[in-house]
């Protein structure tokens, strides 16, 4: 009995697989990228200057530690994200109530 061939069948239909999960991934971060950037747009210019900044020393930071090159790049995003999110809900906030910051 072929046995061995039905090994082999397995273990492409695992490759297959894993395939389409880091796609849906990249799916994900690609539509998280324009979310993040849509809020970007609608925040005031000293902001976005605050955002760059702020993004730019950890950056910097994660550089001087040694980090790897991609490793910086995900940090940076997440963080990023992270800045922009937060101050995007401030913003919206800010503009419902009469409270001065």
């Amino acid at each position: 009995a072929p046995s061995g061939r039905k090994g082999l069948g397995v273990m492409a239909s695992g490759d297959s697989q894993g395939q389409s999960q880091s796609q849906q991934s990249a799916m994900q971060a690609l539509q998280q990228q324009q979310q993040i950037n849509a809020m970007l747009h609608q925040l005031p210019a000293h902001q976005k200057t605050y955002i760059e900044q702020a993004v730019n020393q950890y950056r910097l930071s994660l550089v001087s530690q040694n980090f790897a090159a991609d490793v910086v790049q995900t940090y940076v995003w997440k963080y990023y994200s992270e800045c922009v999110q937060t101050l995007f809900q401030d913003q919206s906030k800010g503009c419902g109530g009469s409270a001065g910051g």
